[in-house]
């Protein structure tokens, strides 16, 4: 359900046209001019598929409709180029399917009923895709109950853009178990008979001896070997898909680098602009950040040198204090504000020890869970770390040196237990969980501190928007 509750609420963007008398004179014009618009649908062809011509406004607009499920997805305002042309291959490719396999589904009768969808749903046997998105991190069980509140809300209880993502969602699940269908017929009616097994087993197992002499080619000199025209003619005809070649086409293209145009610019400094007393004023700065930043919260703590030189100079010449704003200000191709989240005395370095339990079920999450408090309250009151890390450690490598992992700094460990040894005090046990299993750590040691912060940075960049695209296509 988290899921679908951090999907963004956006404002649409909306296109008032205004057709006047001087329409008719421009498409006059245009008309002695090359062709005129009514030819234009020839030059906004990008494709053809199944004998269907594909237009570019129609492709485009799907490009679009799956870049918006993209940015509910990542929580990101802006998508780079990298993902865009990603987004269009995809598009590109579904398109495909849609238009070719859609009239062989029809013809064969595949399709997804009522009861079989509700079943996918909300029955008892959820698609995987309604698994994952309604699963509890914490038991890993599919809360049936949050999906059947989320269906009937629905109509009326959700935001729009939730509602477009699950409707999206769910012609996913149709497609997939259509397509699975297909697949499951194909393969059912491809067998073989007992005669090809009877063949393909007899030559498996067919055995001769035979005697030969071996001559090898550069003891017969080229001077004794003569090969007429007829020969050669011949072989050649007898033998032409050995010298099959694949035709060879020579290409010439013209490039049209999409860059930001200074309506672009506009947008996004207006956009960083307009958001300053909100961010200000905002309590959660890291769900802020994610929810409208195009760069998710970092969540690195930073020395003085570690951070960009006007930065530092903000949090520690002037001594700023937490939830101070320093910008907007313009940084590699975006507009950003930066806001000091977070100030603490930290070690460059600790020593640390740990115990732990491997996880690969449901069954050992919760058995081990237990172990784990189990061992926290018997080191806590006393007993032999070591001797407990030999004993109950699945780490191999440090059970047999009781635990112990020695000094190590900041990004050397994965990050649930990496905090949990820097926020430790001397001594104290804490239990994370990793992608490896559950951790009993202990710090040992801390370096010595420094100031060192958490800065939530709002970044928007700037890209290329939909008018610049189309003005380029055009």
């Amino acid at each position: 359900m988290a899921t679908l509750e951090t999907i963004r609420t956006k404002a649409g963007v909306v296109v008032a046209i205004v057709i006047g008398i001087s329409l008719a004179a421009f498409i006059l014009g245009d008309m002695f001019q090359g062709g005129g618009s009514f030819f234009q649908g020839n030059r906004l062809k990008i494709g053809e598929i199944n004998g269907e011509t594909i237009l570019y406004p129609d492709f485009h607009q799907q490009v679009e409709k799956l870049g918006d499920i993209y940015r509910m997805n990542t929580q990101q305002n802006q998508l780079d180029e990298d993902t865009w042309v990603q987004i269009r291959e995809q598009t590109w490719q579904s398109m495909i399917r849609d238009m070719v396999m859609d009239e062989v589904y029809e013809k064969l009768g595949v399709a997804v009923s009522d009861d079989e969808f509700f079943d996918m749903l909300q029955g008892t046997n959820l698609h995987p895709i309604v698994q994952q998105l309604f699963r509890n991190p914490n038991t890993g069980q599919v809360d049936r109950g949050a999906v059947v509140e989320f269906l009937r809300n629905l109509e009326t209880g959700v935001a729009p853009e939730q509602r477009q993502y699950w409707l999206y969602i769910e012609k996913q699940i149709e497609e997939d178990r259509i397509q699975s269908k297909y697949n499951n017929l194909v393969a059912k009616g491809i067998y073989v008979t007992t005669p090809e097994a009877e063949n393909s087993l007899n030559s498996k197992n067919r055995q001769v001896n035979f005697n030969y002499i071996m001559l090898n080619h550069n003891t017969v000199a080229d001077s004794q070997v003569v090969a007429t025209e007829k020969e050669l003619r011949d072989y050649y005809n007898r033998n032409q898909n050995l010298y099959k070649q694949e035709k060879l086409r020579q290409i010439e293209y013209i490039t049209f680098p999409v860059v930001p145009s200074k309506q672009d610019f506009e947008q996004s400094e207006k956009w960083i602009n307009d958001i300053v007393s909100d961010f200000a004023s905002a309590t959660d700065n890291v769900s802020f950040v994610n929810s409208n930043s195009d760069v998710g919260f970092d969540d690195t703590w930073y020395k003085q040198a570690d951070l960009p030189e006007d930065i530092a100079m903000w949090i520690y010449e002037t001594n700023a204090e937490e939830g101070s704003i320093f910008g907007p200000y313009f940084e590699d191709d975006s507009y950003r504000l930066a806001k000091l989240h977070a100030i603490k005395m930290l070690p460059d370095s600790v020593e640390a020890r740990h115990i732990l339990l491997r996880v690969e079920s449901q069954e050992d999450l919760i058995n081990n869970q237990a172990l784990a408090d189990s061992l926290k309250k018997a080191i806590e009151g006393g007993s032999n770390f070591a001797q407990l890390a030999m004993q109950y450690s699945t780490d191999q490598g440090s059970a047999i040196q009781g635990g112990e992992l020695g000094w190590f700094g900041r990004g050397m460990m994965v990050k649930p237990f990496e905090e949990a040894a820097f926020n430790n005090k001397v001594n104290e046990v804490t239990i994370v969980n990793s992608q490896f299993g559950i951790h009993i750590v202990q710090t040992t040691r801390r370096g010595k501190e420094t100031k060192q912060v958490q800065v939530a940075t709002l970044i928007r960049n700037v890209t290329p928007g939909t008018q610049t695209y189309q003005k380029i296509y055009a």
